[in-house]
């Protein structure tokens, strides 16, 4: 594998979660060297940037299922004798929650960003 290669398929471990040193074992580079990559603006730079739009993605489904939530609340509604229906309930319920934590995670992220980016000038 090349430089290049090693260096992408770090970040890649990195963005699925992994700690630096399963990235490093995953890359087979040493662990230094990925704190030498962190340490570059650029390459940091385009791990945020892929954490944006992984973060995007995931806004999308929750809003994409935050639909179907509310709609099978409202069949749970419209229809209580439903066996299924208390699940669909807890479930709709729990994806609307998880919808609003992660809503509230995507703009403490962008609040961080612009006070980070106003230290960073001054």
């Amino acid at each position: 594998m090349s430089g290049i290669a090693r260096k992408e398929n770090a970040m890649v471990n990195l963005l699925e979660g992994k700690s630096i040193r399963e990235a490093a074992a995953a890359s087979n580079i040493s662990e230094r060297q990925i704190y030498r990559w962190l340490g570059d603006p650029e390459y940091k730079g385009e791990i945020a940037s892929r954490q944006a739009a992984i973060i995007e993605s995931v806004n999308y489904a929750l809003i994409s299922m935050a639909n179907r939530a509310v709609n099978s609340l409202g069949e749970v509604l419209d229809h209580p004798e439903q066996r299924a229906a208390n699940v669909k309930r807890l479930a709709a319920c729990s994806i609307l929650d998880q919808l609003l934590h992660f809503r509230e995670y995507v703009s403490f992220e962008s609040r961080i960003a612009r006070l980070e980016s106003g230290i960073d000038e001054k």
